[in-house]
């Protein structure tokens, strides 16, 4: 995929207002927390779009590894005392040892399959989190009461405040976009050449010497280390964490994210952000808000399937085109 002007000036653009929205908000507190929101779920986002998107493998686990990531770090900086900055890093290794775990009965199947078997990890996560969340356990998950009083990230004797969220931003923006940037470098590469030879032809790409399972793996490997080290940094951000993100409003949420990117690079980042204030906004809507995003899922498969970006393309294209034929009409 190669930059051309435009989108070069496009990326400049969006980068110069990211980085000037925490001047904007900095004093409202429920606005910064939602787009330090929007930029963690971006990271997993496209992540999720990597993984399925380019490798076209039908890994619904994405927001397991996420919370895995979450109590990996969280349980480890609160019952061992390690950094939070490693702990970053440990969640991201605790979510990607799973998922290379889950490999394993993924390599025998494909498509749908894959599917089941990635989304029914998410359901024994959470039943596990449970399980091992009474008091009585020495290393608690504490259940549905939420893990609490996590360490928050912290440079020398400087410990950033929670209730100051601009540069919890900062480096939430730094983190998220180090990883999109790795994923837009594995499209690029071998790796990504790799991952659509055998997503548009897989028996072509065996043939040709393409190892259908050593790309699988990486796949598995890359997504889940990202969303396990964006669940890291979103435990310690938090101070808490609960198994409620594994509930169905959570996975379908993430799902439109990537469903909202029509697959494409960047595409996904649109969607967290479009997604994340949408799901806030339609809070106090309460149940109906799953019936709402049914809705958008049913609009987003009939009249959407290439995404906000495809989407505002075709509109482009229709305005160029009745702009076109008004041009032609030569006056009488």
């Amino acid at each position: 995929m190669t930059i051309t002007r435009s989108k070069c000036i496009g990326l400049i653009a969006v980068t110069a207002v990211l980085l000037l929205l925490p001047l904007i908000f900095s004093g409202d507190y429920y606005i910064m927390n939602m787009l330090v929101a929007c930029i963690v779920w971006a990271a997993v986002a496209e992540s999720w779009n990597l993984m399925i998107g380019y490798a076209y493998v039908f890994s619904f686990g994405q927001v397991a590894f996420f919370v895995t990531g979450e109590y990996c770090s969280g349980m480890l900086c609160k019952y061992f005392g390690l950094n939070p900055w490693l702990g970053i890093l440990a969640g991201g290794v605790g979510a990607m040892i799973i998922a290379l775990i889950l490999v394993a009965p993924c390599l025998r199947i494909r498509g749908v399959y894959v599917s089941i078997v990635t989304y029914s990890f998410a359901t024994v996560l959470s039943v596990l989190i449970r399980y091992f969340g009474t008091p009585n356990y020495q290393y608690s998950t504490y259940g549905t009461y939420g893990l609490a009083g996590l360490p928050p990230l912290y440079f020398g004797n400087f410990t950033l405040d929670r209730y100051n969220p601009t540069a919890w931003y900062f480096i939430a923006l730094a983190l998220s976009g180090f990883f999109i940037f790795i994923i837009y470098k594995i499209i690029n590469s071998r790796i990504g050449l790799a991952f659509v030879s055998l997503r548009d032809s897989l028996s072509f790409a065996t043939s040709i010497g393409v190892n259908e399972f050593k790309y699988k793996v990486l796949a598995f490997a890359i997504t889940s280390f990202i969303a396990g080290a964006m669940g890291g940094f979103y435990s310690s951000y938090l101070s808490i964490i609960t198994p409620s993100t594994l509930e169905l409003e959570m996975f379908i949420v993430v799902f439109l994210m990537m469903q909202l990117g029509g697959n494409r690079f960047l595409g996904s980042t649109i969607g967290a952000f479009f997604m994340t204030i949408l799901n806030e906004l339609l809070r106090p809507t309460g149940t109906w808000r799953l019936v709402c995003l049914g809705i958008l899922i049913i609009i987003c498969a009939t009249y959407m399937p290439n995404g906000i970006i495809g989407l505002l393309e075709k509109i482009t294209k229709w305005v160029v085109k009745k702009l076109g034929r008004k041009d032609n009409i030569e006056p009488s």
